[in-house]
């Protein structure tokens, strides 16, 4: 385990002035996902709808269930810690355009035809595609993912055997 994520919101006094509105852990921790120890997800915020309001609004991930995927035409935000020592998930893919960044640790993007290798500092910019992600090393790795609603383009769609919620 890597440690807890501290997620700092901001938002608005009532004469507009900025200030922090909430500054601690994550609201919505899922540890050993799947069963998987060590496999852990943060999720440090979501929005609803392609236009969320940027106002003082209440929590959006308080008391919301952890998904994979945004289940309206929202984002999700989140934090993954990843075991070491052969970690591998199973493949998947989700309808959304996901952006993936190494924040430390070694990780691999596995696709049907490819294996890539990512280090701190790295982005993936996953559309919709069939992956998994594995760690190799002998130490935990942790990756920060951005999740935007999609829709499956109708040339691809033929392709899609299944998609993760």
């Amino acid at each position: 385990m890597m440690g807890d994520v501290r997620r700092v919101v901001t938002g608005h006094a009532v004469d507009g002035r900025s200030i922090v509105s909430t500054d601690g852990a994550v609201p919505v921790v899922q540890r050993d996902y799947s069963g998987v120890p060590d496999l852990d997800f943060f999720e440090v915020w979501r929005t609803h709808g392609a236009l969320p309001n940027v106002g003082n609004i209440a929590d959006p991930t308080v008391g919301g269930e952890m998904r994979l995927a945004s289940a309206d035409a929202g984002t999700t935000f989140r934090v993954v810690d990843f075991p070491a020592g052969g970690f591998v998930s199973p493949m998947h893919r989700t309808e959304t355009v996901d952006y993936g960044i190494v924040l430390s640790g070694r990780m691999h993007l596995v696709l049907t035809d490819s294996d890539i290798a990512l280090e701190p500092g790295d982005v993936v910019i996953q559309r919709g595609t069939d992956h998994a992600w594995a760690n190799r090393s002998d130490a935990p790795a942790r990756m920060a993912f951005v999740l935007i609603a999609g829709r499956f383009d109708d040339e691809i769609r033929p392709f899609v055997s299944s998609v993760t919620p």
